[in-house]
């Protein structure tokens, strides 16, 4: 979820379930912030012990 502030400043939050990222932005938008929902595909590329 990227979320407008103010001018060119983001809020960015990440959701692994889409029902939860739904719900947060149209709680977002009710509150009258600028917000969109980006689907984003993760891949691992290594672990660190």
């Amino acid at each position: 979820m990227v979320v407008k502030v103010d001018g060119n400043h983001l809020r960015r939050r990440l959701f692994f379930g889409l029902p939860a990222a739904e719900r947060a932005v149209e709680r977002a938008r009710e509150r009258g912030a600028d917000a969109e929902l980006i689907l984003c595909e993760l891949h691992a590329v290594g672990v660190v012990a």
